[in-house]
């Protein structure tokens, strides 16, 4: 995921710099496995970087920090579904729908098995949680991202944006639309960083939409 990650968060940044606003800095198939089972699969080195279980636990329940480590858990063990469980609805509207989400997800599992977060710092305001994080893996090094959460009617939590995955959906839209023009051109060509760009866009206005109501 090194360069292209690299080179896409370069552009999803550009975006979203342009749309965040009222000093917010809150900026394949369809079947997951089951997560005991991949604990068990995982190889000796992946291990040190998958989050279990005993560890979530140690974390205040239903609290945003907890949900965050259950999301990643989701995402380390390709439980797609699971993960995306935690989007809310409208982000995966401008990201294209569920099935196109857990496509991008998919497409990145290797990095995911290998990542491990690391929470940074946490502000909340207007009702929004922004978590800052640091993702850390050895083809990428360490990567700094922030995602932002609020409150479900149920009392639950859910990601209205995160930085990382802004990442994975423009990444995946670039190279899906180059393999269509020309899968072996060594660089994206203009209309494939247009599809990028366009489901950065989509995400980053639905955060704007939200932050200029409030939150809601």
């Amino acid at each position: 995921m090194g360069s292209k990650l690299e080179y896409v968060s370069a552009l999803v940044s550009r975006v979203v710099v342009l749309l965040v606003v009222a000093g917010t800095s809150a900026l394949a198939a369809c079947g997951g496995s089951d997560p005991e089972q991949a604990r068990q699969d995982a190889p000796p080195d992946t291990r040190l970087a998958l989050i279990g279980e005993k560890e979530i636990g140690k974390l205040r329940e239903n609290s945003v920090e907890r949900a965050f480590f259950e999301y990643w858990s989701n995402l380390q063990f390709q439980a797609w579904p699971a993960a995306t469980s935690y989007l809310a609805p409208g982000l995966k509207r401008a990201a294209g729908g569920e099935r196109n989400v857990i496509a991008a997800l998919s497409s990145e599992s290797s990095f995911f098995r290998t990542a491990r977060p690391r929470l940074v710092s946490s502000n909340e305001r207007r009702g929004l949680t922004t978590l800052r994080y640091m993702v850390s893996d050895d083809a990428t090094g360490r990567l700094p991202r922030s995602t932002t959460w609020r409150r479900t009617p149920g009392g639950g939590w859910e990601v209205i944006y995160d930085g990382l995955l802004a990442d994975v959906l423009a990444g995946y839209a670039i190279t899906t639309a180059q393999e269509r023009i020309d899968p072996s051109a060594e660089e994206p060509s203009a209309v494939a960083e247009k599809a990028g760009r366009r489901i950065a866009e989509g995400q980053a206005a639905y955060l704007e939409r939200l932050l200029s109501a409030g939150g809601r």
